[in-house]
């Protein structure tokens, strides 16, 4: 029987065997839309002026992307929209955001496997965990939360996440308060109008990013950490 917990709260550690970073709206979102639509590696790292290192250092097919409040970055050619990342301009993205991008690289310290979920590909995460937690793995879903509190419709993708593979496992109380935010709402979308992210993030124009992060397993990839380092992590689409 594999052990699964929610570090709901950013701040938790979250140890495990396999980590599932979730930041819904919208990092986590946007990493598998950006794969989805051609890129071929996404290069996350912790602020812009590391972004620009790691671009210098890649070349020409290095594309900048991130936000920081919920704004595109100062001369990045791509904020943290899932719009925007279709058609693909260049192999990479090397992208930049204050909580998923902060929890992936937090996760990559703590956990043998790495992988980013959302709604949008929940199937597919589910997918790849059952055979590891089958095989007595032991999982964290790790939320990014919202600057540095917690974020509600992460822990509702969370939970939804607990109720796909969470059967005949031992379900820790931070798995079971995700599954029960799961259930109090009838449609993703109800979850997701009141979070404080969509709040934050709608006066910026950016209300429909919260419509495409609703759509549940629209996207049959998962966003798989590579290669880490303390303040690098690529991703690729498993």
């Amino acid at each position: 029987m594999a052990v699964v917990d929610v570090a709901i709260h950013p701040d938790v550690p979250a140890p495990a065997d396999v980590v599932v970073v979730v930041d819904t709206v919208r990092a986590t979102t946007t990493i598998a839309h950006a794969l989805a639509g051609g890129y071929r590696r996404v290069i996350c790292v912790p602020d812009p002026a590391a972004a620009h290192a790691e671009a210098a250092r890649i070349g020409p097919g290095a594309v900048l992307a991130g936000e920081e409040k919920g704004a595109r970055i100062e001369g990045f050619a791509l904020g943290n929209s899932p719009t925007e990342f279709s058609p693909a301009q260049g192999d990479d993205v090397v992208f930049v955001t204050r909580n998923g991008v902060q929890a992936i690289l937090a996760a990559s310290r703590e956990a043998g496997t790495v992988v980013c979920g959302a709604l949008v590909n929940l199937d597919a995460v589910a997918r790849v965990l059952r055979p590891r937690l089958a095989d007595g793995a032991s999982l964290v879903v790790r939320c990014a939360g919202t600057r540095g509190a917690v974020a509600v419709e992460d822990c509702y993708t969370a939970g939804r996440l607990v109720e796909l593979v969470g059967d005949g496992h031992d379900l820790l109380d931070g798995a079971r308060v995700a599954r029960a935010v799961a259930r109090a709402y009838a449609a993703p979308l109800d979850c997701l109008s009141e979070a404080q992210s969509t709040r934050n993030i709608t006066p910026l124009g950016h209300g429909p990013d919260v419509e495409i992060a609703a759509q549940v397993s629209i996207l049959d990839l998962v966003p798989t950490v590579v290669e880490a380092a303390d303040d690098r992590v690529v991703l690729t689409a498993g």
